[in-house]
């Protein structure tokens, strides 16, 4: 009974001592080191370029293999890993890809550090402001137009529009319209230059005469209406007018072309000898000195599918 008194009181002793600091105490955890405010250069690019390399300026970064800082891009609650090289604890640069850079949009830049494997959550940077910007173009304007005028009936015509401000980059395109009684149609446009588009005057826009204006419009990718428009210029669709081939073969009437310049031709007197004698009406239309002269040649077109009259005329 003493014995088992005793082992009771040395086990409570020993309780005792335990519980009141005799073991050594556990180190409190270290704080981790305060998130760095960083800055970046550049801070904006234009929509559509190609990768941008960033640099960005802070301390404490670092470029271990398992412990390292890296550029984070942040936009749509979305986050993107840059492509981050270490240049010092106080430099990084990062990549940009172009694919971020395609639309008009604010996006987040920030530096984690830390081992991505680890337990420990990484230390993250303040966060600086990324713009991506698309600058709008200038209002296009039209100096003049060629040709400007068709007859009732002609085919499909290609028309050379010269101006100033015309685009077709950072989404951004010019399209030309066709005008009559305030209705619009969009012709379809090929961008040569800054200064100069050409575009397709369908035969189905010719087939009445009328009065059409013709402007240019500037469109952003696929919105609802032109974020501007140039001035307009005058387009005749006439009833009547000549006509010749677009070349110096053998063509019958409906195959015929419009002389937009001048309803006169001076054609070169032997071709208007051959012209007669094969009974056709087409020759080369340069301006040559024949043998006796210089020959003047109208043509009259009475109707579409009819043979135009001829007369002549020597100079």
């Amino acid at each position: 009974m003493l014995r088992i008194t005793g082992i009771a009181l040395l086990t409570a002793t020993v309780v005792a001592i335990l519980g009141c600091g005799g073991g050594s105490p556990s180190p409190a955890p270290a704080s981790p080191p305060p998130a760095p405010s960083i800055s970046i250069s550049p801070t904006s690019a234009v929509a559509g370029g190609p990768d941008l390399t960033l640099t960005v300026l802070g301390s404490n970064f670092l470029g271990e293999t398992h412990n390292f800082s890296q550029a984070v891009w942040s936009a749509n609650s979305s986050n993107t890993l840059l492509a981050t090289t270490f240049v010092s604890s106080t430099q990084l640069t990062a990549v940009i890809p172009s694919a971020l850079l395609t639309n008009a949009i604010t996006g987040q830049v920030f530096v984690q550090t830390g081992d991505p494997m680890g337990d420990i959550p990484l230390r993250k940077s303040d966060s600086v402001s990324f713009s991506v910007t698309i600058p709008s173009p200038g209002v296009p304007s039209i100096s003049s137009i060629s040709p400007t005028s068709a007859v009732v009936g002609s085919p499909d015509l290609t028309l050379t529009v010269t101006g100033a401000n015309f685009v077709n980059a950072n989404r951004y395109h010019n399209v030309v319209a066709w005008s009559v009684n305030g209705n619009d149609t969009s012709l379809a446009t090929t961008f040569v230059s800054s200064t100069q588009l050409t575009a397709v005057i369908p035969a189905s826009l010719l087939l009445n005469p009328t009065a059409a204006k013709v402007s240019v419009q500037t469109w952003y990718f696929d919105n609802d209406i032109p974020t501007s428009v140039s001035n307009s210029v005058s387009f005749s669709v006439t009833s009547s007018g000549a006509f010749v081939s677009n070349s110096s073969a053998t063509r019958r009437p409906e195959d015929m072309r419009q002389l937009a310049a001048n309803p006169v031709l001076e054609w070169n007197q032997t071709a208007i000898t051959a012209a007669l004698a094969a009974d056709q009406t087409t020759a080369p239309g340069s301006a040559t000195q024949g043998g006796s002269g210089i020959y003047l040649a109208y043509v009259h077109q009475r109707s579409k599918h009819n043979r135009p009259s001829l007369s002549l005329v020597r100079d």
